[in-house]
């Protein structure tokens, strides 16, 4: 009861935006590979476990006049190596591309979060843009479990990585267009209870918080639409308190496990869902008890 209780209780949602300007819907999806590289099987000491994670992103959602509808795919590869009885080093690097329509900021947001309009329109949005993106994220981690065994684990996961993403939002009718940069050290923290659903398959919560040290750069293009002069540039650094730049995700797993094939949902936080195939090899030492692969 006590672990069902302990899974339910990671599927409460968090408070995070999906909506912004770029680069925070792009920051958003490409963290949601950290999920995906996520251990798999328990631990033991001497085992090498190696994950391979393709996925779809969606990002829709609306607020404060901004809006978008995004997708694309991502992908995650990840190892761990078993270092004692509790204790596992990991290695992890994700992809995300992304595209779609966007109503983006036409100035940087104030601090409610609204944008102030500009000569070039009647409002602080523009509708009608066209959003693109693409980022790599890395990550060093250690992951610590009190509990052993083959079935019930624990294990919390702390790492420290880099994040290099760029995100542009253009809509050419009106010459307008909204771009931004992160190049970030990242932390992150994340715990994730796993057990065994009968002998074939194992099911795997998660909550993990990733956070950006830096939130990046952000550039506003006002340009002629005939030409493509540019008429005025503005170009500012985002906010990077720790609530605007934190990204937390939650999700689920559901590994079978003699063949190491699993399906990992992650249900939408105010608009970012992904969905993956998650396929893990391990070779080196194994409980006598475990499936064989």
């Amino acid at each position: 009861m006590n672990r069902l209780i302990l899974f339910v209780a990671l599927l409460i949602p968090v408070a995070a935006g999906a909506t912004g300007d770029p680069p925070v819907t792009l920051r958003e999806m490409l963290a949601q590979a950290m999920s995906r590289g996520a251990i798999t099987y328990p631990a033991y000491k001497g085992q090498w476990q190696l994950m391979l994670a393709p996925a779809y992103v969606k990002a829709q959602d609306s607020r404060k006049g901004l809006s978008n509808d995004l997708n694309g795919y991502g992908f995650t590869a990840a190892a761990t190596y078993g270092l004692s009885q509790h204790w596992t080093a990991g290695f992890m690097a994700g992809y995300a591309k992304v595209r779609g329509p966007r109503t983006f900021g036409t100035s940087p947001a104030d601090s409610n979060g609204f944008h102030q309009p500009l000569a070039t329109t009647k409002s602080g949005t523009a509708p009608g843009g066209y959003d693109r993106g693409a980022g790599v994220m890395t990550f060093m981690s250690a992951i610590w479990d009190h509990w052993t065994g083959d079935n019930f684990r624990l294990p919390v996961t702390m790492g420290v990585g880099y994040l290099n993403l760029e995100e542009s939002a253009d809509n050419p009718s009106i010459g307008l267009k909204h771009y931004g940069e992160v190049r970030s050290p990242t932390v992150a923290v994340g715990v994730a209870p796993a057990f065994n659903l009968g002998r074939l398959f194992r099911l795997t919560s998660y909550l993990i918080v990733v956070q950006p040290l830096d939130a990046g750069q952000g550039h506003i293009v006002d340009y002629n639409p005939s030409s493509g002069a540019v008429n005025r540039r503005l170009d500012y650094t985002r906010d990077s308190s720790p609530m605007e730049t934190m990204v937390p995700i939650l999700g689920i797993d559901l590994t079978y496990r003699p063949w190491g094939l699993g399906f990992s949902y992650i249900p939408a936080i105010e608009g970012t869902t992904a969905y993956s195939l998650k396929w893990t090899h391990r070779w080196g030492p194994k409980s006598a008890d475990d499936v064989k692969d």
